[in-house]
């Protein structure tokens, strides 16, 4: 145990960060403490951070540029392994990136979609034929991105494969 010298409360010693010039080799402060100094101190010196970090950003733009780069090549693996585990775990986040993409790529406004809300709101229909959807789904442009349409919540659908892929880039499924 031990009492921070700011608060004054005995806490235990994994509350204290560690100090190598300290005798016990802990803060003197707790780290509840020592994080709120920390961010009051930020609020009241905030321009002057950031204008520093600004600073030092410009003048060490090259530099950091290769810094990031080796670093990059150094752990390739481990963000192609991270990259892989997101997209698991995240399938709609993942399909929402590929429709931007898409968007961009055929120059339609992007809106905010929110694929979540689509599959909330589909009741677990399919928007083009009206069936019940039991596993994988698609998540389908009402008016294609081909026809102009938009990326945004309001023209997506939830639709079995088999129904997006025969409507193909038409606004009516066939």
């Amino acid at each position: 145990m031990k009492t921070c010298t700011k608060c004054g409360e005995t806490k235990e010693l994994t509350e204290f960060s560690k100090r190598k010039d300290t005798k016990d080799g802990l803060a003197y402060t707790c780290k509840a403490c020592f994080n709120a100094y920390n961010k009051a101190h930020y609020q009241a010196n905030k321009e002057h951070i950031l204008e520093r970090h600004r600073v030092y950003h410009k003048a060490n733009r090259e530099s950091r540029k290769e810094y990031h780069r080796k670093w990059y090549r150094a752990n390739k693996g481990r963000i192609a392994e991270l990259q892989r585990e997101y997209k698991k775990a995240h399938p709609l986040k993942r399909r929402e990136f590929e429709g931007r993409r898409r968007a961009r790529e055929h120059g339609v406004p992007i809106g905010h979609a929110d694929y979540e809300l689509v599959v909330a709101t589909s009741n677990g229909l399919c928007g083009i034929c009206g069936d019940p959807i039991f596993g994988k789904f698609d998540i389908d442009h009402i008016v294609p991105l081909t026809k102009g349409g938009a990326h945004s919540t309001d023209n997506l659908q939830v639709a079995h494969h088999h129904c997006n892929v025969s409507k193909g880039n038409r606004k009516e499924a066939a």
